[in-house]
């Protein structure tokens, strides 16, 4: 990002997902794009250090709405030149389509299926909570399915075992 070049094409957006506000009003939303419009690297870093904050509010259960995120994301103003990637960026695996709090009643399948046809790429980082162990199995398959380059069997996800803080929705 450091050319000017990269700094005039480049553009950047910030979808934040927690959990199903009908069941957890306090939360104030299960996914809302801070950027209805992709914003350049200066902005992007401003959200990110000024707007995104964790909620503190708790959840019913660790797993989270990954999904509506990833949803909301695939979403984005997307310019149609653009290369397309979107970034999952989590610490808990997603409600499934037929869970009570899935918002979406879609899965990790559907998800990529979208991706591709829209001409994203999804690449995942799952950060491993060592308290959150029972947890680890069912993210990383999530997040390894919404992530697998099409004709392989190979993902585009990886895990970060560097999670210090304690669970806060994101």
């Amino acid at each position: 990002m450091a050319g000017d070049e990269m700094r005039e094409r480049v553009r950047f957006g910030l979808v934040g997902y927690r959990d199903d506000t009908r069941k957890i009003p306090a939360l104030e939303f299960t996914s809302k794009n801070l950027t209805p419009e992709l914003v350049d690297v200066e902005r992007f870093i401003q959200l990110l250090e000024q707007e995104a904050k964790a909620t503190l509010v708790g959840s019913i259960d660790y797993a989270e709405e990954v999904y509506a995120g990833m949803d909301t994301g695939l979403g984005s103003a997307w310019r149609d030149d653009a290369m397309r990637f979107l970034f999952l960026i989590g610490d808990a695996s997603a409600h499934e389509e037929d869970h009570e709090q899935s918002t979406t009643g879609k899965n990790a399948a559907v998800l990529n299926l979208a991706a591709r046809q829209a001409g994203v790429r999804i690449l995942a980082l799952h950060l491993l909570d060592p308290r959150m162990t029972s947890d680890h199995a069912i993210a990383s398959r999530q997040y390894a399915s919404l992530s697998r380059i099409e004709g392989t069997d190979q993902s585009a996800d990886r895990k970060s075992t560097r999670l210090n803080s304690s669970h806060v929705s994101q």
